[in-house]
């Protein structure tokens, strides 16, 4: 199961189709959110497949916030802190068998 977007009026092949599984769409629904507030509210429905969407123009606004995240190394720290959570809650989980 996953997110399939698709672009309405696509300027390009980039933006005909995106897909992501649920593992890795949340967490990257959650970064947009996180780091472009102001582009990111008009999309209501971050987390479910209902059609929501946002314009051409907040699409490339919101490209091109990441972008600048990745290029600057932003996108790299949040990854890492990211991942360090994820291993505390681990190292704080009982080592049990599953009985499954």
């Amino acid at each position: 199961m996953g997110f399939d977007l698709s672009g309405r009026n696509p300027s390009s092949e980039a933006g005909k189709y995106f897909c992501n599984n649920n593992a890795w769409w949340h967490p990257l629904a959650e970064y947009c959110c996180e780091v472009a507030p102001r582009i990111t509210r008009t999309c209501k429905y971050w987390h479910s497949n209902d059609g929501d969407g946002l314009s051409a123009i907040a699409c490339v606004a919101l490209a091109d916030r990441l972008q600048a995240d990745i290029d600057s190394g932003r996108a790299a720290r949040i990854e890492a802190r990211n991942k360090a959570e994820i291993e505390a809650r681990k190292a704080r989980l009982p080592s049990e068998p599953c009985p499954i």
